[in-house]
């Protein structure tokens, strides 16, 4: 018994698939709806990028990846960046 539910957990379509809209999805909003969003709350949106970004083409940065490197493993430092 416990080896069929093991199955259907294992073989399942992720969740994250079906709750979350991604850029580049049809279901993300248009740049002109984020605009429009932006607007009623006081143009207080940002964009949020992963962290370790720069360390990445077509964003690499050798002196901005070398930094994040270092600072990594800090779980302060990490807890104060917004795109972790």
């Amino acid at each position: 018994m416990w080896i069929a539910g093991l199955a259907r957990l294992v073989f399942a379509t992720p969740i994250i698939d079906k709750c979350v809209c991604l850029p580049g999805q049809s279901c993300w909003p248009s740049a002109a709806d984020w605009s429009s969003l932006n607007g009623t709350v006081g143009g207080k949106l940002t964009v949020i990028y992963p962290v370790g970004r720069p360390c990445h083409d077509p964003t690499f940065d050798q002196s901005v990846c070398s930094s994040i490197t270092k600072q990594f493993t800090n779980g302060t430092w990490k807890s104060d960046q917004i795109g972790r």
